[in-house]
């Protein structure tokens, strides 16, 4: 029982400090690109994460919005599938092994491959 009461305290803290860090950086990256909204277009997200590989400020930010994309997509589908009169519609395929980075790669790969659709909002391009 112990195990499990540190483990919850220890998932709670390292969320919190996520929680902190997300903060930190998204003030740092927004004070950087005062102009630029990743999640405004596609041609915004290209213009900052096209190259996020580091661990800038900027690219954690680019890192992040997957990241919340990812679990608000896992969400939905979770809510979906339980959801017993629904008619179960599967949108888009995610697999749960994919990464953070992976994903990233493949959403800015479709609005390099889409330029006609790159001034939609990111959201309806990801």
């Amino acid at each position: 029982m112990r195990k499990i009461g540190r483990g919850i305290k220890m998932s709670r803290r390292v969320m919190s400090m996520i929680c902190v860090a997300t903060i930190v950086i998204a003030g740092v990256a927004a004070s950087q690109d005062k102009h630029v909204n990743i999640a405004d277009s596609g041609n915004d997200f290209l213009a900052i994460c096209k190259s996020a590989s580091d661990y800038t400020a900027t690219s954690l930010t680019c890192f992040a919005f997957t990241q919340g994309f990812l679990e608000g997509l896992r969400a939905s589908e979770e809510l979906e599938l339980a959801a017993p009169d629904k008619v179960k519609i599967r949108r888009i395929c995610v697999t749960d092994t994919a990464t953070v980075e992976q994903v990233l790669r493949v959403i800015t790969k479709y609005i390099e491959e889409n330029p006609e659709r790159s001034d939609y909002p990111t959201r309806h391009l990801a």
